[in-house]
């Protein structure tokens, strides 16, 4: 792995910004007692240096919410994706210890990682009936960018409560 460049520190920061934004809408809403967040493309949680990637931050973020989240019975799903599997086992690792250093109860915080391609998984997170009615965040970014297609943009336009980000280098679009 190499060391985040700024512009991934950036989109990290976005990110946490974002999330803790996003998440009180959720937690603080009494007809809703869960909240997703699916990152399609989660890579292997940290740089070659240790600085957290997304994975890692967004449970730091959460654990900001552990108050709220026991006071409301909310339950966060972390839904992890990395097809690589030297990425993936060290992400599957790191979540693991960060999971339980975290101190969240598994009634507030769930993790899942997995190990697919891209179009397996989102085919998979499409078909839980949950999704549809749920509040979700989908994370999207530049490292799945031959993934995204118009007909993928579309499906997630039909989860009504859901918010997606997708981060794409304004040069590729050249």
């Amino acid at each position: 792995a190499k060391e985040f460049t700024e512009e991934t520190l950036t989109k990290l920061d976005i990110f946490d910004n974002y999330l803790s934004e996003w998440l009180p809408v959720g937690i603080r809403n009494p007809f809703i007692k869960d909240s997703f967040i699916f990152d399609f493309f989660a890579g292997s949680g940290s740089d070659a240096v240790g600085n957290q990637g997304s994975p890692l931050r967004f449970i730091d973020v959460i654990k900001k919410f552990q108050e709220q989240l026991i006071g409301n019975k909310h339950q966060v799903h972390l839904i992890l994706n990395e097809y690589n599997k030297k990425k993936y086992d060290n992400l599957a690792k790191l979540i693991s210890e960060k999971q339980d250093a975290s101190k969240l109860a598994k009634e507030n915080l769930a993790i899942e990682t997995h190990q697919k391609d891209f179009r397996e998984h989102f085919k998979w997170c499409c078909e839980q009936g949950f999704v549809k009615n749920t509040f979700n965040l989908f994370i999207l970014d530049q490292n799945g960018i031959k993934q995204i297609t118009k007909e993928v943009l579309l499906e997630l336009d039909k989860f009504t409560k859901s918010d997606f980000i997708f981060f794409i280098s304004s040069s590729y679009l050249l």
